[in-house]
């Protein structure tokens, strides 16, 4: 058995990509008991294109927590948490 999915996990993946590739990973473990091998190679058969971007983690990562005054990080903290719902 793999542990790739819980290191991945552990290590701050985001769930989004987690649970995608749990799926991607239960379909490819019942397929792959219906047929004989694929002679193509795996990273063809998957789906590998770019997740899409959360608004909320954009605006984290734009923001420099050493120019924030105390009213200006409580402001953003109330936009992420309406951003979240």
């Amino acid at each position: 058995k793999s542990y790739g999915l819980q290191v991945a996990s552990l290590a701050g993946v985001p769930k989004e990509v987690v649970n995608n590739a749990k799926r991607k990973l239960q379909q490819l473990e019942s397929t792959s008991h219906n047929r004989a091998p694929e002679t193509t190679p795996l990273q063809s058969t998957l789906d590998l294109a770019e997740p899409q971007t959360d608004p909320a983690m954009e605006l984290l990562h734009s923001i420099d927590p050493d120019e924030l005054t105390p009213k200006k990080a409580l402001d953003l903290i109330y936009q992420l948490r309406k951003m979240s719902k």
